[in-house]
């Protein structure tokens, strides 16, 4: 058998090695490896900042030769930044705003998001686990425990992502097992004390891995559990409430026979028990419940009140995947099969205030919501070798999607509910796609590729206790084109143009499964960068314009809401992002973006809640003209800034890191109304490892400056519902590995 060392590896595996092998900074704060072994390695004189190694084209590729915006983050650099879940993401990434409508995940990129929360209503930007795509919006909330690397990829994806990819796609690629012993156990323990009450945070974490049958056959299994108090205050009673456990178990098997062949295998169970994700409070006593004598709202961040049972946010999900990597002597075949099947459950009051005299008239209601979905995927791509100036990649994609929504009203005072509901979607996606790419002079790259998307969605519905129905059967064919042209200025410097589309599929109504649905949406986007990577600092700047048209949005028929066609936009901004390395122990790093445009064209149909505050609510306003205003959502300004230092002492070695982030002010509704206004985050990370020891020793803030600010929303006639991200937490952690 030939040597490890001697051994070939597909696209994808070649990546994961690279990128498992090297923890430094990619942009800000990224992946670096050695360049894939179809590029030439780097002089000398360029490898002090190392080579960027990225799969944004479904291949191993050096970031600066991907003609697109890519952040990409390596799990050591996640780990000093404080990032804990994806929806920390965005303090390493400038451009991503990681927001929610209660429970349900609504991440956006460059301004595009999606509001609408209804069965099989996927987000706009695309969030896969190890390649395999993950559609629920309510148990997308990962925790990084285990994670290899994160790839943000900014802007429409349509043609090797496919359905669902208009704003970007998130790519969290986890460890691989080893041929080589491993392992490392973290213990951590942590203080909120800058909440309503200071909360108790504890947990273990840890990944063993090596080989089970030689050099042929190589296991890992990583687990992580964790669990907090709360920092949460009831005002109703004074009590700390909104305390969570999470919990992780994910085991992987390496197969690689020949050097030709590598299977990897993959299977997890994660679940979430989470009592502040559904406790907010009503903003500025916005509430039908505040119209009632005896009310109780709480009116400081961090503070919670309600009459009905606990809020409450629940999931569960598992799943697995197999990939096979074929390298022949045309090229790497590659399968990706993966099956994914979460619940989610969520309880809230949706009024925000303890209010019996409300609840009383059924004005204040509680809301228990379940949204179970599984799915299943089947991907085959070929990525061809490059054949004198030509290469190729291409591929096709099966998708079965079953995802359901099944509602309850439940006030208190009327056991088993008042009404109830459940919808439910099926959708079936089919693609071909290729993407050539073509180099007729070595200073000059372009790329050409095309997908065809079959996007079905079966609609069925039901009230009360009637069964399913089927209601409409609904088919939409979409081509997505991507066209770019890199040329390389000087050596390792090079500037890019590229368009390229993107589709968000369809979406039906929860209220009327009679109501036609809104069609996908689509995204074109023309973006020109440059990117240089020298020895001692590099540097990446895209400029990018978008035509956003047929965006799904609410409008309201007098008695219900449905998702509808019915606003166009225009958005334009800019990204930056840059690493120095000042002197060998001191690296600093940072990004920008910054957007100032980004307004709905048209947009004359939209719904607003707005005064007079009235005992049934908020006053609703139809078709209002909204034309001109700034997308929601949507910062001018994000951006990050961080450093790393390393010092030798006598007897080990210090390292510190800080990553502060920042966000200007940005609006949830059209009224603008709430809003979540500017603010600063920091996270700092000091660790010591004795020489020769297995131990390391490392205290860690994050949210240093205590930023009180909105991440989260639940609006509606009933009240204006917000929720704060975490407050300031402090804590210390032992790590051991081997």
């Amino acid at each position: 058998m030939q040597n490890r060392q001697q051994r070939r590896f597909g696209p994808a595996g070649l990546a994961l090695a690279l990128a498992a092998s090297g923890a430094a900074h990619a942009q800000q704060a990224g992946a670096q490896a050695p360049a894939p072994r179809s590029q030439s390695s780097p002089t000398s004189s360029d490898s002090v900042l190392g080579e960027i190694v990225v799969t944004a084209q479904k291949r191993a590729e050096r970031l600066q030769d991907v003609p697109l915006s890519v952040t990409a983050v390596t799990g050591a650099a996640l780990q000093k930044a404080g990032v804990a879940t994806v929806r920390d993401l965005p303090n390493v990434v400038p451009g991503l705003t990681f927001s929610s409508q209660g429970a349900w995940q609504e991440p956006a990129i460059r301004g595009v998001t999606t509001s609408v929360t209804s069965a099989g209503a996927e987000n706009p930007v695309a969030i896969y686990l190890d390649g395999i795509y993950q559609p629920s919006q309510t148990a997308s909330v990962f925790d990084l425990p285990d994670v290899s690397r994160v790839e943000v990829l900014k802007g429409p994806q349509g043609t090797l992502f496919g359905r669902n990819a208009t704003g970007g796609a998130i790519q969290i690629f986890t460890l691989d097992p080893s041929f080589t012993p491993t392992g490392d156990v973290t213990l951590t323990y942590g203080a909120y004390e800058g909440g309503a009450k200071v909360g108790n945070e504890g947990g273990v974490k840890g990944y063993v891995s090596g080989p089970l049958v030689g050099d042929v056959l190589a296991g890992g299994v990583s687990f992580f559990y964790n669990r907090n108090d709360g920092y949460l205050q009831n005002d109703v009673n004074g009590k700390k409430t909104g305390g969570a456990t999470s919990q992780l178990i994910r085991g992987k098997l390496l197969y690689e026979p020949t050097s030709a062949l590598k299977i990897v295998a993959s299977a997890y169970y994660t679940h979430r028990t989470d009592l502040s994700t559904e406790a907010g409070l009503a903003l500025n006593g916005v509430s039908a419940g505040t119209q009632y004598p005896g009310a109780i709202a709480a009116t400081q961040p961090w503070h919670t009140s309600y009459d009905t049972p606990q809020p409450l946010y629940r999931t569960e999900a598992y799943g697995g995947s197999l990939r096979i990597d074929d390298t022949t002597d045309y090229g790497v075949l590659s399968s990706l099969t993966g099956y994914t099947h979460a619940r989610a459950t969520e309880h809230v009051d949706v009024d925000a205030t303890y209010s019996p005299a409300c609840l009383a008239v059924f004005a204040c209601t509680d809301y228990r919501v379940s949204t179970p979905e599984e799915a299943v995927s089947e991907e085959i791509d070929f990525a061809s070798k490059q054949y004198g100036p030509l290469s190729f990649i291409a591929g096709l994609f099966i998708y079965h999607d079953k995802g359901t929504l099944a509602g309850l009203v439940d006030p208190t005072v009327v056991p088993g509910g008042i009404f109830s509901f459940e919808h439910q979607v099926v959708s079936n996606a089919y693609a071909g796609f290729t993407e050539i790419t073509l180099r007729p002079t070595d200073r000059l790259t372009l790329i050409g590729g095309l997908r065809y998307n079959y996007d079905q969605k079966i609609n069925f519905g039901e009230t009360g206790d009637t069964p399913l129905v089927q209601y409409q059967n609904k088919v939409w064919h979409a081509l997505t084109p991507r066209y770019s042209a890199r040329y390389d200025i000087a050596h390792n410097i090079n500037a890019y143009f590229t368009y390229s589309e993107g589709f968000k599929s369809g979406v039906f109504s929860d209220e009327d499964f009679k109501t036609p649905p809104a069609n996908p949406e689509v995204l074109r986007s023309y973006e020109l960068g440059l990117k240089i990577v020298q020895p001692a600092y590099s540097l990446n700047a895209a400029l990018f314009h978008y035509k956003y048209t047929n965006l799904q949005v609410q409008y309201f028929n007098g008695i219900d809401a449905f998702p509808a066609n019915a606003a166009t936009a225009t958005i334009n901004g800019l990204d930056l992002d840059a690493t120095w390395r000042a002197t060998p122990a001191l690296t600093f790093h940072g990004g920008l973006s910054y957007i100032p445009h980004a307004e709905y064209d048209k947009y004359d149909n939209a719904i607003i809640y707005g005064y007079p505050l009235t005992p049934g609510g908020l006053t609703t306003y139809n078709n209002v003209n909204v034309s001109g205003s700034r997308l929601v959502r949507t910062p001018k300004v994000t951006a990050n800034l961080g450093g790393d230092y390393t010092r030798e002492l006598t007897g080990g070695a210090l390292t510190a890191s800080a990553t502060a982030s920042y966000s200007s002010s940005y609006d949830w509704e059209l009224s603008r109304r709430v809003r979540t206004g500017a603010y600063t985050t920091l996270a700092t990370q000091i660790a010591y490892k004795p020489d020769g020891s297995h131990y390391r020793f490392v205290v860690f803030g994050k949210n240093l400056t205590n930023a009180a600010y909105i991440n989260s929303t639940l609006l509606d006639a009933t009240a204006d519902m917000v929720f704060y991200a975490p407050p300031r937490e402090i804590g210390v952690q032992v790590e051991y590995s081997f």
